[in-house]
């Protein structure tokens, strides 16, 4: 099925045809102190063990859970890396739009879980998703994240597919 996306921010409706889309695109932070930037006090003094979403705890398949091909071209680990990523899905494998889930883990203090995934969306607007980011990336939605603490997150970023 063929749908059309629509840009948020354009003056006038601009429509592109978006035939492929990848619906489970996680990005990961490099290092978490990357999230850590994003995090109020006093949730930025936790240890990284409760920040990282990576390597998943809850189950591992035998085969490995992340595409082997992936990697980034120094072992980076797969949606590390936002330039990489976009080159790999829009550019080689021709994806028009991909909808970015990063993984943030449950926590049981509700604060804190708010607190990450707050900062978990600012991170990824900061890194993925602006044009003065580093990536640029324009094709890309994103799911962003919210706890039952935080119910009203904002909705999902709609972005223009460059094609």
């Amino acid at each position: 099925m063929t749908e059309l996306a629509t840009t948020a921010k354009a003056t006038s409706q601009t429509r592109s045809r978006v035939e492929i889309v990848d619906c489970d695109v996680h990005p990961l932070p490099r290092h978490t102190d990357e999230i850590r930037e994003y995090l109020p006090e006093p949730w930025s003094q936790v240890p990284d063990q409760l920040i990282s979403s990576y390597p998943l705890v809850l189950y591992m398949p035998p085969t490995q859970p992340l595409r082997r091909d992936a990697f980034g071209p120094a072992g980076e680990v797969p949606g590390s890396d936002p330039e990489f990523s976009y080159r790999q899905l829009i550019d080689e494998a021709g994806v028009d739009l991909a909808i970015l889930l990063p993984l943030v883990r449950n926590h049981a203090n509700p604060e804190y879980e708010a607190a990450l995934c707050r900062a978990t969306n600012d991170w990824l607007h900061a890194t993925w998703l602006t044009t003065s980011a580093p990536s640029g990336i324009p094709a890309a939605r994103s799911a962003h994240h919210s706890t039952p603490a935080t119910p009203a997150a904002p909705n999902s970023v709609k972005l223009r597919v460059p094609r």
